[in-house]
């Protein structure tokens, strides 16, 4: 499953924001870059080893951002208009089954 949009990298904050398809809409989600090189296998905390991480391991990344989502746990931040997904290292501790995608 691809991104709806681009994940975009936050500067300020070291953190990657991006969205998944839930249902008929799609729900916003941030990764911060500590999580990205804990829990993620990124090599650093930098925007390019973060992103790569992203990649790698999205399947993973979407299971958990949609379970998050049907659980109803989402965050508000004051720089964001909308509520949103918040992975952490807690959030990759739990086991989450990933179901194969057919090409």
């Amino acid at each position: 499953m691809s991104l709806p949009n681009a994940p975009a990298w936050d500067t300020a904050e070291s953190c990657i924001w991006f969205e998944i398809a839930y249902k008929a809409h799609t729900i916003l989600c941030r990764i911060d870059a500590l999580c990205f090189q804990k829990s993620l296998e990124a090599t650093a905390v930098s925007e390019g080893a973060c992103r790569v991480a992203l990649r790698a391991q999205w399947p993973r990344i979407h299971a958990m951002a949609l379970s998050q989502a049907e659980a109803g746990h989402l965050e508000s931040h004051p720089s964001q208009m909308r509520r949103f997904v918040w992975l952490t290292d807690k959030s990759f501790a739990q086991r989450v089954v990933v179901a194969p995608t057919t090409a």
